[in-house]
C-alpha cells in the first residue's frame, strides 16, 4: 500500500470525506440546521418525571360491603364475597399473582400478569369475571370497580397540597369540599383532586328509640317511605301550546321533571308520617353547634383526623391527565394556589406545598444539566492540556452541545420526552462524545506530520479510522440492546432502553462530526499548515521572558515576579511553550518513548506477564466483590420520614379509666387565668397524673410558688395542654369516667410527638427557671423540650403533617431541602427523641420515589389464620436478633373485639320476627342508613337517618354499647315491640386476631415486615434466613421472603445474565471488523478484567454498596472500554498490512495510539467526575454508582489496554500461527509465515 496519498488519491478513495472537505459552506448551514431544529425541538418537547410507555401489567379490584357503612368482621367479608370472586378470577389465563384481602368494609384483590399478556384483553376478562361472581354476591355488596395500573408517573400525584386553618375558621371542610376542591380541579391539567382528612357535613336524621316504639313506628317502614321521597327525576316528554287567542298557538315539546327534594330542614321536620303525626315528633331534639333542633341538623362525620403543623387541616393529593405537562401543571396549580390565598373567603387558611413533582423535576433536571455542564468543562480542559490549541479544543468540545441537540431533534419527531432517564443518559455520554474527534484529529495529525499534503492528510486521515469509530461505536449499541432485550425487569429494561436511546443516537451524530467535520475545519482552519503563526501565544511568550529576566536580575524583583512566573507555568499547560508551529507536549513525548521502551522489552516475556496480570486481576475482582456489600438499591438522601404509630387498648397514654372533671372554678383564680372551663378534664399535671381532687391538691402543693406548670386538658373530642401558675389553682370537680374521652385522650401522646419535633414557645424560659429551682439540665430538657428555633435546628423538619384514628397515627414529615445530606442524622434524632408510653409501638422509614423504599417482609401461607398469627408472631421474636432490621409487626390492621349474638330461632319465630329483620334493625341501630343526598343551596350534603346516639349520666352522647344493642327494640308480627334480647344471645369477648385476611394464589398468608435503612441488604437477606431456619412450619405452612428480599437475587442473576450476553455480541461485532476470531479475543480479555478491577475498586474505596444501578455501569463498561482496544488493534494491523513486521507495528502502534487512548479515556471519565462525586441524585434514586462503576473502570482499563493488548496480541498471533501449521502439516501443505496478516482495511466510505 502507497504510504503517501495525493490530494487526487484521496479524494478518489474517500469520495463522501472529499465531498465534505470541499464544501465548507454546505457543512456550516448543515450544522446550525440541525442546531436549530434541536433546540427547537428541545423547546416543544414535554417534560416529565420518568418516561412514559411502560403498561403496567396488573389490576385491581375493589367490592365494596355492606354500604350502609357498617364495619363487620373480615371473616363475613372473606366467605361472602372474597372467596366467591378469587374463584372466578382465577379461572383466567396469565395470572402470575393473585392477591385478595378481606377487611370490614370492603374486599380488594390485586392481580399480576406475565409481561406477554394483552392487558385490554385481560381487563375485558377480569370484568366478566366479576359480573359471574356477581350474580352470588349478597345483597349487601356495593360498588365494584376495576382499576388498571400504569406503569409510568403519570399515575403518581402530581403535588401534596397542605391545608390548614385558625381555630376561628368556619366551616373550613365544607370550603375544602365545595370551594377550594372544585378550584383546584378546574386548573388546565389537572384530573382529580382527593383529599386526606376531611370531616364531611353531612344532615342527620335522629330518631329517638323510645318515641318510635311508643307510636308504634315500623322502622321499615318509616325507611322505606324516607327512601321514596327527596328525589328530582325525569317523568317523560310532553306537547304544550303557547300563545293566546289573538295569535297563532304553536306547539312544542318539552321534558317534564318530578321534583319532590326536601326544600329545607324545616320540611323533613314536618314531613308526615302518618295522619296527625309529624317526623318531628319521633325524633330526639337537642342542641349542636349551639343551636337548638328538632332532631334533624347538620353535624360532622369524622374517620381521621389531619393535622399540620399543630394546626386542624387537610391534605390534597392533586392528580394530572395523562397527556398533559407536569412542570406545566406544577406552575399552574402553583398559581391556582396563590389565586386561593388571596380569596377573602380563604381567610384562616394556610397554604402549604411540602412536595410538587414539578419542583423536583426541575429541581433534578438541574442538577443533571450541571453535572453535564461541569463533566464538558472538565473534558474541555483534559483536552486543551493535551492539545494547547484553544482552536482545535473548542471544536472538538463542541461535538457535546451539537450531538445532542441532533439527537433531541430526532427524539422529539419520535414522540419521546425530556425526563431524567433522558437527561441521565446524556450525562453518561458526555465524555464519549469527544472519543471520535479526538482519535480523528489525533490520526490527521498523524498523516500530516508523514508529509501529507493537509487536504489528503485531512481526508485519509479521516477515512483510515472511519470504520474502526463506526463499529468501536456500535459496540455502545448493542450494549443497551442487550440489555433492554435480555432483562426480565421490564420496568428496569424500558427505563434503561430510555438511558441508552440519547446515548446511542449523540454517538452517532458524534462519528458524523468527527469524519465529516473535524477533518474539513482542520483543513479550512489552517491547522494543517506547516508554518503557523499564534499572536496569542506570541505575547504569551514574550511576557514570559520578560519575568525571567527580571526573575535573572535578582533581589527584591523576585519576589514581585515569582506569583507571575507560577501563573505562567499553570497556563503554559493549556498554551504551549513555543511561540510558532503546533504546541509540543514533551511530557507525554517522553511517556511515548518510555512506554514504547518497556513494550519492547516486556514481549519477551508476554506469558509470563500475561498470565501473572491476569491472574492476580481475576483474584482482585472477586476479593473485591466478595468485599463489597450488595444492595438492591442505594438510599442516597431521603427529603422526607414517615413516623408510624399504633395504640394498645392498655395503653398508659389513656391515663386511667378515671379523670378528673371540673365541676367550678374559683373566679380569679390561677385556673381561670389559665383559661380552663368548666366541664374540662384534668388528665395531667405537671406531667403526672391526677387520680382524685385530692391528688390535685397534692402535686399542687409539690411545686414551688410561682412556677409555670403544664397542663394536659381534655374538652370534647379534642385534648391540649395549658399553662398554669403553680400553687392553689381553684379547681373544683369531681373523678368521672374517661370512657366517653378514650378516642380523645390518647391523642394526647400524639400532640406531645408534635411539641417535641416543632419545639415550643417559651421552653428556654421555662428550662432556665426549672434549672434555677434546682432541676437538672436534662430532665428539663426532656420535660418542656426545645424552642420552634432549636427544634428546627435539631430534626431539620420543614413541614410536619399528622393524621390520625382511633389507635394509630401517622406523622409525614419533609425534611429542609438543605440540609437533606443531614438525613440519617436527623431520622435517629426523631427515633431517640420518641416518649416511652407502654402500649405504644413506634416505627419509622424515609419516605423518596418509592414508598416502600426500606420495607422488607417475610410471607407466610397457610389454611389457617389463627395459627399463622401465632407463627408470625414466632417470626418477629427470631427476626427481632437481626442487625439493622427495625420494626418488626405482622401487616394487618389490628382486629377489632368480637361479640357473637346468636338468634334463637324459635323464639324469633314465637315472636314472629325474622332472623333477618333483626340483623337488619340491630345494624340500624348501630349505623344508621344513608338517603339521596339534601340539596342545600349549591351544595350538597349526605342525609342520614339512624337512632339517636345514647347518652350518658351527664347527658353527654355516647357510643352504642352492648347493652344499648340488647334493649333494641323490634317489631313482632302482632304489631308490638319486643327487646332483642329476648331473641338472643351473646357469646363471650373473643379477640381477633387481625382487621384483614390476606389470601396469596388463594391461600390465605400473613406477613412480617420490618424496615431497614442499611444498604447491605445481601448481609441482612443472609441473616434472616438464618434466623427462619429455626421457626418450624407445620405441614401446609410455608414461607418466602418478600418487599425488598423480593427481586434483589433475581435482579443479579439477570443483570450478569445480560453482561455475559453483552460481551458475546460485542465479540461478534468485533469479529465483523477484524476478520478474525482471535484478535476480538485479545480486546476482550485486555479490557473487560481491568475494567471490573477498576469499577469494583473505586465502589470498594468509596465504601458504595453495589446494586442494580452499578451494574447497568458494568454492562456500559463493555461496550465503551473496548474501543481502546479496537483502535490500537486496527492501526497494528494496518501497519503490518503495509509491511511492517510485527514486533515493530506493536511497539509503533502502541506509542502512536498512546496519546489519543489517554486522551479519550481522560476526556471521558472527566466528563463523569461530577456524575460520580458526592451524592448526586434525582427524585431520592442516586445516580453516583453509576458514575463512580464507569469512571474507575475506565481509567484502569485504559492501563490494562496499553499493557495486555500487546501482549496478548501477540499470543494469539503465535498462537493463529501454530494453529496454522499444524493444519498444514496434517493435510500436507507448505505452512505459510510470518503470521496471521490483516485484513485489508476498509474506509469509512
Amino acid at each position: 500500500m502507497k504510504e503517501l496519498f495525493t490530494p487526487l488519491e484521496a479524494r478518489q478513495r474517500h469520495p463522501i470525506l472529499a465531498f465534505f472537505a470541499r464544501r465548507p459552506v454546505t457543512v456550516a448551514v448543515l450544522l446550525v440546521a440541525t442546531a436549530v431544529l434541536g433546540m427547537i425541538s428541545t423547546n416543544l418537547m414535554p417534560v416529565e418525571l420518568l418516561p412514559a410507555g411502560v403498561e403496567g401489567k396488573s389490576l385491581s379490584v375493589e367490592v365494596e360491603y355492606n354500604r350502609t357503612g357498617g364495619n363487620v368482621s373480615p371473616m363475613i367479608v372473606e366467605k361472602e364475597v372474597t372467596l366467591l370472586v378469587e374463584a372466578e378470577l382465577s379461572t383466567i389465563s396469565g395470572i402470575t399473582e393473585l392477591t385478595a384481602v378481606s377487611r370490614g368494609t370492603e374486599s380488594d384483590f390485586y392481580l399480576s400478569f406475565d409481561k406477554d399478556r394483552d392487558m385490554d384483553e385481560a381487563y375485558a376478562e377480569v370484568w366478566a369475571a366479576v359480573e359471574r361472581a356477581r350474580l352470588r354476591l349478597p345483597d349487601t355488596v356495593g360498588r365494584i370497580q376495576v382499576n388498571r395500573s400504569r406503569g409510568d408517573s403519570s399515575s403518581w400525584p402530581v403535588a401534596f397540597v397542605n391545608f390548614s386553618w385558625d381555630d376561628g375558621t368556619t366551616d373550613p371542610y365544607l370550603k375544602l369540599e365545595q370551594k377550594i376542591q372544585p378550584h383546584l380541579e378546574s386548573i388546565e391539567g389537572v384530573a382529580s383532586v382527593n383529599f386526606f382528612g376531611t370531616h364531611r357535613k353531612f344532615l342527620a336524621v335522629d330518631l329517638d328509640p323510645e318515641k318510635t316504639r311508643s307510636y308504634g313506628i315500623n322502622l321499615a317502614d318509616l325507611l322505606q317511605r324516607l327512601r321514596g321521597d327527596n328525589f328530582r327525576a325525569p317523568a317523560g316528554k310532553v306537547t304544550i301550546e303557547e300563545g293566546d287567542g289573538s295569535t297563532l298557538k304553536q306547539s312544542r315539546d318539552v321534558y317534564l321533571v318530578a321534583d319532590s327534594r326536601f326544600a329545607s330542614v324545616e320540611e323533613i321536620e314536618n314531613l308526615p308520617v302518618r295522619p296527625g303525626l309529624r317526623l318531628s315528633d319521633i325524633t330526639r331534639h337537642g342542641v349542636e353547634g349551639g343551636r337548638e333542633h328538632k332532631g334533624v341538623y347538620e353535624t360532622v362525620s369524622v374517620s381521621t383526623y389531619v393535622r399540620v403543623n399543630r394546626q386542624d387541616g387537610a391534605t390534597a393529593m392533586v392528580f394530572k391527565t395523562g397527556d398533559s405537562n407536569t412542570v406545566d401543571v406544577g406552575k399552574k396549580l402553583a398559581t391556582g394556589l396563590d389565586e386561593l390565598r388571596n380569596n377573602p373567603e380563604m381567610s384562616g387558611f394556610s397554604i402549604r406545598v411540602p412536595w410538587n413533582q414539578g419542583d423536583s423535576i426541575m429541581e433534578s433536571i438541574e442538577n443533571l444539566l450541571w453535572t453535564l455542564l461541569w463533566g464538558g468543562v472538565l473534558a474541555f480542559f483534559v483536552l486543551l492540556l493535551f492539545l494547547k490549541s484553544w482552536r482545535l479544543s473548542l471544536m472538538i468540545a463542541l461535538s457535546i452541545p451539537l450531538s445532542m441537540t441532533m439527537a433531541l431533534a430526532v427524539m422529539y419527531f419520535a414522540n419521546e420526552t425530556i425526563n431524567l432517564m433522558v437527561l441521565m443518559g446524556f450525562t453518561l455520554a458526555a465524555g464519549m462524545l469527544l472519543d471520535n474527534s479526538i482519535v480523528v484529529a489525533e490520526n490527521v495529525f498523524r498523516r500530516h506530520s508523514l508529509g501529507e499534503e493537509p487536504y489528503a492528510a485531512a481526508v485519509r486521515g479521516a477515512g483510515e479510522v472511519g470504520l474502526a469509530l463506526i463499529l468501536a461505536t456500535s459496540t455502545t449499541v448493542i450494549v443497551f440492546v442487550t440489555v433492554v432485550a435480555m432483562l426480565d425487569d421490564e420496568m428496569l429494561a424500558h427505563f434503561m432502553g430510555k438511558i441508552g436511546l440519547p446515548v446511542c443516537l449523540s454517538l452517532g451524530f458524534s462519528i458524523l462530526l468527527a469524519i465529516g467535520v473535524i477533518p474539513m475545519t482542520m483543513y479550512r482552519m489552517g491547522m494543517l499548515k506547516k508554518e503557523q503563526k499564534f499572536p496569542l501565544r506570541r505575547w504569551f511568550v514574550a511576557r514570559r521572558s520578560k519575568l525571567t529576566r527580571r526573575w535573572r536580575a535578582g533581589g527584591a524583583m523576585r519576589v514581585v515576579v515569582l506569583p507571575g512566573i507560577a501563573l505562567w507555568e499553570v497556563m503554559a499547560l493549556f498554551v504551549g511553550r513555543n511561540k510558532d508551529g503546533l504546541p509540543g507536549t514533551p511530557v507525554v513525548d517522553r511517556l511515548a518513548g518510555w512506554y514504547e521502551s518497556t513494550i519492547r522489552a516486556i514481549l519477551p516475556l508476554r506469558y509470563l506477564l500475561t498470565a501473572l496480570v491476569l491472574s492476580l486481576t481475576l483474584f482482585g475482582v472477586f476479593w473485591v466483590y466478595g468485599a463489597q456489600s450488595r444492595t438492591d438499591r442505594n438510599q442516597g438522601n431521603r427529603d422526607s420520614v414517615q413516623l408510624r404509630m399504633s395504640f394498645d387498648d392498655g395503653s398508659d397514654i389513656m391515663v386511667s379509666k378515671h379523670a378528673l372533671r371540673i365541676t367550678a372554678i374559683d373566679p380569679g383564680s390561677a385556673a381561670e387565668q389559665a383559661r380552663l372551663k368548666t366541664d374540662d378534664y384534668i388528665l395531667r399535671y405537671n406531667d403526672r397524673p391526677v387520680d382524685s381532687l385530692d391528688d390535685l391538691r397534692r402535686l399542687e402543693e409539690s411545686v414551688p410558688p410561682g412556677a409555670v406548670i403544664p397542663v394536659q386538658v381534655a374538652r370534647g373530642k379534642r385534648t391540649g395542654t395549658l399553662d398554669i401558675v403553680s400553687g392553689p389553682s381553684g379547681i373544683h370537680g369531681e373523678m368521672m369516667d374517661t370512657e366517653p374521652l378514650r378516642d380523645a385522650i390518647w391523642t394526647t401522646y400524639v400532640f406531645d410527638v408534635e411539641d417535641i419535633l416543632l419545639g415550643t414557645e417559651g421552653a428556654a424560659e421555662k428550662r432556665r427557671a426549672a434549672i434555677e429551682q434546682g432541676m437538672d439540665e436534662e430532665e428539663a430538657k426532656l420535660l418542656y423540650g426545645r424552642t420552634p428555633d432549636e427544634a428546627r435546628e435539631w430534626f431539620g423538619i420543614k413541614d410536619l403533617s399528622t393524621s390520625f384514628s382511633a389507635g394509630r397515627a401517622n406523622f409525614w414529615i419533609y425534611l429542609d431541602p438543605e440540609r437533606v445530606a443531614q438525613s440519617g442524622d436527623f431520622y435517629k434524632r426523631m427515633i431517640e427523641a420518641m416518649p416511652e408510653r407502654a402500649g405504644v409501638d413506634v416505627r419509622g422509614e424515609f419516605q423518596g420515589g418509592d414508598s416502600s423504599v426500606s420495607e422488607v417482609s417475610v410471607r407466610i401461607n397457610g389454611p389457617d389464620t389463627a395459627r399463622l398469627v401465632q407463627l408470625a408472631d414466632e417470626v418477629i421474636v427470631r427476626l427481632s436478633s437481626v442487625e439493622g432490621l427495625e420494626g418488626l409487626r405482622i401487616d394487618a390492621d389490628e382486629g377489632l373485639d368480637e361479640v357473637t349474638i346468636g338468634v334463637d330461632r324459635q323464639r324469633a319465630a314465637a315472636f314472629g320476627v325474622e332472623p333477618s329483620v333483626l340483623s337488619q334493625v340491630i345494624g340500624f341501630q348501630l349505623s344508621g342508613t344513608s338517603l339521596r343526598d339534601y340539596q342545600k343551596g349549591e351544595n350538597l350534603l349526605p342525609l342520614r337517618v339512624r337512632f339517636a346516639p345514647p347518652a350518658d349520666a351527664g347527658g353527654n352522647p355516647r357510643d352504642p354499647g352492648l347493652q344499648d344493642v340488647s334493649e333494641t327494640r323490634v317489631a313482632t308480627g302482632a304489631g308490638a315491640s319486643v327487646a332483642a334480647k329476648a331473641m338472643t344471645t351473646t357469646s363471650g369477648m373473643a379477640k381477633s386476631s387481625v382487621g384483614e385476611i390476606r389470601r396469596t394464589n388463594r391461600k390465605t398468608s400473613l406477613r412480617v415486615v420490618g424496615t431497614t435503612s442499611s444498604e447491605d441488604l445481601e448481609r441482612i437477606q443472609q441473616q434472616v434466613r438464618n434466623a427462619m431456619q429455626g421457626v418450624k412450619f407445620p405441614p401446609g405452612y410455608e414461607q418466602e421472603l418478600g418487599g425488598r428480599f423480593g427481586d434483589f437475587e433475581g435482579q443479579f442473576t439477570s443483570l450478569w445474565t445480560s453482561l455475559l450476553w453483552a460481551a458475546v455480541l460485542v465479540f461478534l461485532v468485533m469479529c465483523f471488523l477484524f476478520e478474525s476470531f482471535l484478535k476480538p479475543v485479545c480486546i476482550l480479555i485486555a479490557s473487560l478484567p481491568g475494567a471490573m478491577l477498576g469499577g469494583f475498586g473505586l465502589l470498594y474505596v468509596t465504601d458504595t454498596p453495589i446494586d442494580g444501578i452499578t451494574m447497568l455501569g458494568l454492562l456500559v463498561l463493555v461496550g465503551v472500554v473496548v474501543n481502546n482496544g479496537i483502535v490500537l488493534v486496527d492501526l497494528i494491523n494496518r501497519l503490518r498490512q503495509q509491511g511492517v513486521g510485527r514486533t515493530e507495528a506493536i511497539e509503533t502502534g502502541s506509542r502512536q495510539r498512546l496519546r489519543p487512548i489517554i486522551l479519550t479515556s481522560l476526556t471521558t471519565a472527566f466528563g463523569l467526575v461530577p456524575m460520580a462525586m458526592g451524592d448526586a441524585k434525582f427524585v431520592g434514586m442516586p445516580y453516583y454508582p453509576m458514575g463512580r462503576m464507569v469512571l474507575g473502570g475506565i481509567l484502569l482499563s485504559m492501563v490494562y489496554t496499553l499493557v495486555l493488548v500487546p501482549l496478548l496480541y501477540t499470543i494469539l498471533d503465535d498462537i493463529g500461527v501454530a494453529v496454522k501449521s499444524w493444519v498444514a502439516v496434517i493435510v500436507g501443505r507448505k505452512p505459510a509465515g510470518g503470521g496471521e496478516l490483516a485484513p485489508e482495511p476498509a474506509s469509512a466510505d
